[in-house]
């Protein structure tokens, strides 16, 4: 009985393993190979109770079992098996049958294809991130490689300059910056009886301006204004750093005692002195732009709209003292001249071919240089004669915006404005058949007919330039406006016209 009770057990076990294994859609193919263990399986459930293996295998206690289980479950990676709404008994109660074995390997080679099918998952997104990065290092070449373009708010800077101002470069403008950042330190040190260092002075200058200022903008400094400032190189012990010798700066006429004023002038001098380098560029452009014409640069409110501002070559940084003089080898002639007793005849003869070559790439480069002279464009089928006269308008009225200020602008866009206004004004009382209009009325259906800005300072000018044809009268507090019907209206227009082109002409030089 308990050997048919053994078998019964088994049979069940067995069905049970078989129904709790579903295969797939996606894992078919690995599901094929369940029928053939299946079998096997069967066969060996007929010879387990004469294998001496699974009798010392059943000879043990049911937790040593379990545990073995556990162990060799776990080393594939994932947690012992549970049946689906099965109650949990303690180990002791659990009684260990033939079928039992291979159940667990079933679940062992469940656990082994679940692990391989998250090595795989895993190896696709390793794949994915390898292609994801070198796409991003091919784009930060891409962007490395890009040439720096200079911000919009820089390049046309000087666009927003107020009118009768002549703006500096981007580089000219910081640079006059930190020349009166550092006037303000040194004048300070002065005022305190300090040793004003430079590297404490550019430490405050960066704070101020946001830019660095170092030996070189120094220099650039004293190339502009060589007493500016005096450089000399002292030794002088200080706590907060290890160095003896350092840069000090001082005035070269300091004032006497805390004077404000001094700091302004010394800024104004410095900035006419940038103004006057750039403007000597201006007037080599003006020389190739607008060959004949002699605009004084005093008369000059503005630059020429061709000039590219930014484009004004940087200055060059005056010699100041070092600190220390640490030898540079700069090409292979110097590494021959120094070494030239130390290595064999055909070393010195390598270093001599590569001096050569350098002198030679040298030679080849200010040739280059030499060969790019400009080419005159020629149009073909017009005629020079216009050609030359337009250039001439062009550069007579290029000339005229360059000297014209602020006020006398405005004044001119008046004047333009006049005739069409007059004309407006004229068709205005003609279509309402009256010799008199209230003002709102008028200033309303001339906004109407057209867009002539500030209609308030335009009636004015027109009051001023013919009394005789426009009154504007004054009635119980309304304001009233009378034309004279009868006048001509061309001979005010050319009048206003006549006007414009005299006082162009006039303000010219």
């Amino acid at each position: 009985m308990d050997d048919t009770k053994r078998q019964q057990q088994s049979l069940t076990d067995f069905f049970l393993a078989k129904r709790s294994i579903k295969p797939k859609a996606k894992e078919a193919d690995q599901a094929q190979d369940i029928p053939i263990q299946t079998k096997k399986i069967c066969r060996r459930t007929s010879s387990l109770p004469d294998d001496s293996a699974f009798q010392s295998y059943e000879s043990l206690p049911a937790s040593r079992t379990n545990v073995l289980i556990a162990n060799e479950i776990q080393e594939d990676g994932e947690e012992p098996y549970k049946q689906p709404f099965e109650k949990e008994t303690p180990a002791s109660t659990i009684r260990k049958s033939p079928k039992s074995n291979d159940k667990n390997v079933l679940l062992r080679m469940e656990a082994k294809r679940s692990a391989l099918r998250a090595a795989k998952e895993k190896l696709r997104q390793f794949e994915k991130d390898q292609t994801a990065l070198k796409q991003f290092q091919l784009s930060k070449r891409t962007r490395d490689s890009e040439p720096v373009h200079t911000p919009a708010y820089e390049k046309y800077h000087y666009l927003t300059a107020p009118a009768g101002v002549l703006p500096l470069p981007i580089h000219y403008q910081r640079l006059l910056d930190g020349f009166a950042a550092c006037d303000t330190v040194v004048s300070m040190c002065h005022n305190r009886k300090e040793i004003c260092r430079l590297d404490k002075v550019s430490t405050a200058v960066r704070s101020i301006t946001r830019h660095d200022f170092d030996l070189s903008h120094l220099g650039k400094i004293l190339y502009i204004n060589p007493e500016a400032y005096l450089v000399s190189v002292e030794e002088h012990r200080f706590l907060d750093t290890n160095e003896r010798r350092h840069h000090i700066l001082s005035f070269v006429n300091p004032p006497r005692g805390q004077n404000p004023k001094f700091v302004v002038e010394r800024r104004s001098h410095f900035k006419d002195k940038l103004l006057l380098r750039v403007a000597q560029y201006h007037q080599e452009f003006l020389d190739k732009e607008m060959p004949g014409s002699d605009v004084p640069v005093e008369a000059i409110k503005r630059w020429h709209p061709k000039f590219l501002l930014d484009s004004v070559p940087d200055i060059p940084v005056n010699d100041i003292p070092q600190l220390q003089k640490t030898t540079q080898i700069a090409n292979a002639q110097e590494v021959l001249e120094k070494v030239r007793n130390k290595f064999s005849v055909r070393i010195e003869k390598a270093l001599e071919t590569l001096a050569e070559k350098q002198a030679q790439e040298k030679t080849d480069k200010s040739a280059n240089k030499l060969s790019t002279t400009p080419t005159c464009v020629t149009l073909h089928g017009v005629n020079q004669n216009l050609l030359e006269r337009i250039r001439k308008k062009e550069a007579l009225k290029m000339a005229e915006k360059m000297v014209i200020n602020g006020q006398d602008e405005k004044e001119r866009r008046v004047l333009q404005a006049l005739p069409g206004l007059v004309r407006t004004i004229r068709q205005v009382f003609l279509s309402s058949k009256k010799t008199t209009l209230p003002y709102p009325d008028l200033v309303a259906r001339i906004r109407e007919s057209g867009s002539f800005g500030d209609i308030e300072t335009l009636m004015t000018r027109v009051a001023e330039l013919a009394p005789e044809w426009y009154k504007p009268l004054i009635v119980r507090n309304a304001k009233y406006v009378k034309i004279d019907k009868n006048r001509d209206v061309n001979s005010l227009c050319e009048q206003v016209e006549r006007r414009l082109k005299n006082a162009g002409s006039s303000k010219l030089f």
